[in-house]
C-alpha cells in the first residue's frame, strides 16, 4: 500500500481563474446565454498539481457493482474523510456560495462536512460495460439533492473529443430543475424574479405537477447535445482538464460523452455534492434520492454527472 498526503494533494492553483455565466435567458441565436437568470460558476486551473490527482485516480480499483449502476454507463468511487486540505474546501465553498448568490440562504461555519472524495467513472468496457435498453437511463437529465454540485474534469484534453456537462430546461413543465427541498425551490424562484419573470410557490407547484405527469420514454441512444421536443439545452461546459463547473444541484443536468470513445479509456470526473446548514432550518438529510423525470415520485435512481 502507498501513502498519499491528502492535504497537499488538494492544494489550489495560484493561477486559478473564476468566472460566472448567466444561463437560461432569451438568446436570439438559440443558445440561451444572453440575459440569463441562473448563475453557473466555471473555475479553470483549479488544482496546483492536477497530474497528481490524475495519477492517483488511475490507481483506484473500479467496483463492478455499485449503486444499481447496471442501468447506467459508469461507476462511482467514494472515499470518506479524504480531503484533508481545509483551505481547499473552505475557499471553494465561500467562492461558490458568493458567486451562486446563496450567502443569505445558509449558516456557514465550515465546509469540512463536504470532505468526501468522489469520482465518477463512465466507461463501456468490453467485459464489464453496460448492455440492454436500461443503459438509456444514462442520457436523461436529472436533479441532485445537494445545494451545489461541482464537477471537476480529470481527463486530459487530448484523451476525449466529447466531454463536459449539459444543463437543461424541461420544455413541457418549463422547469430548469426539480427542487428537492425549500432551499432549492427558493433559489429557483429568486432567480426567476431577478430575471424579470416572477414566479410564486403556486406556479412552482403547478410546474412540478406537469413534470411529474409528463411521460418520459427511454428513447435516447446518446447524450442530448441539442434542443429537442422534450429538452432545451441551456448551457454546456467544455470538459477542460482541471476545470470545475458548479451549479445549484437541483438544476437538470447530464454528463456529455460519446460512449464509443469510452471502451479503452474512461471518462473521469471528481464530483463534490456541497451541503450546508440552512439559515433557519434543520440540517438536510444525507440519504435523499436523486431525481429525474422518471422518478419524481421518489424512487431512488442514482445518476452520473
Amino acid at each position: 500500500m502507498e501513502f498519499y498526503d491528502n492535504e497537499s494533494m488538494f492544494e489550489l492553483g495560484s493561477k486559478m481563474k473564476v468566472r460566472v455565466e448567466m444561463i437560461g435567458g432569451d438568446d436570439p441565436h438559440g443558445g440561451g446565454f444572453r440575459g440569463g437568470k441562473y448563475p453557473v460558476v466555471i473555475m479553470d486551473d483549479v488544482y496546483k498539481d492536477p497530474d497528481r490527482i490524475y495519477d492517483f485516480v488511475n490507481t483506484l480499483p473500479v467496483p463492478l457493482s455499485n449503486c444499481n449502476y447496471e442501468k447506467y454507463y459508469g461507476n462511482r468511487i467514494t472515499i470518506d474523510n479524504f480531503i484533508g486540505n481545509e483551505n481547499f474546501l473552505n475557499t471553494l465553498a465561500m467562492l461558490l456560495l458568493h458567486k451562486l448568490e446563496m450567502t443569505d440562504m445558509i449558516s456557514y461555519d465550515t465546509a469540512t462536512n463536504n470532505n468526501q472524495f468522489c469520482v465518477n467513472i463512465i466507461h463501456n468496457d468490453k467485459e464489464h460495460g453496460v448492455t440492454g435498453t436500461q443503459r438509456k437511463e444514462s442520457y436523461i437529465p436529472h436533479s441532485d439533492p445537494s445545494l451545489i454540485t461541482s464537477i471537476l474534469y480529470l481527463n486530459k484534453d487530448d484523451e476525449l473529443e466529447t466531454n463536459g456537462t449539459g444543463i437543461y430546461r424541461h420544455i413541457k413543465s418549463d422547469l430548469v430543475g426539480y427542487p428537492q427541498d425549500d432551499l432549492q425551490q427558493d433559489w429557483i424562484t429568486d432567480c426567476e424574479k431577478k430575471g424579470g419573470a416572477p414566479i410564486d410557490n403556486s406556479t412552482m407547484r403547478m410546474k412540478k405537477e406537469v413534470l411529474e405527469n409528463a411521460p418520459v420514454e427511454l428513447k435516447y441512444d446518446e447524450c442530448i447535445f441539442a434542443n429537442n421536443d422534450e429538452w432545451e439545452l441551456l448551457w454546456e461546459s467544455t470538459g477542460k482538464y482541471n476545470q470545475m463547473v458548479s451549479y445549484m444541484g437541483g438544476m437538470f443536468h447530464s454528463a456529455l460523452f460519446d460512449i464509443k470513445e469510452l471502451i479503452d479509456i474512461k471518462r473521469l470526473s471528481q464530483v463534490i455534492f456541497w451541503n450546508f446548514v440552512p439559515a433557519e432550518m434543520p440540517p438536510m438529510g444525507i440519504n435523499r434520492p436523486v431525481i429525474s423525470p422518471r422518478n419524481v415520485m421518489g424512487e431512488t435512481l442514482p445518476q452520473v454527472n
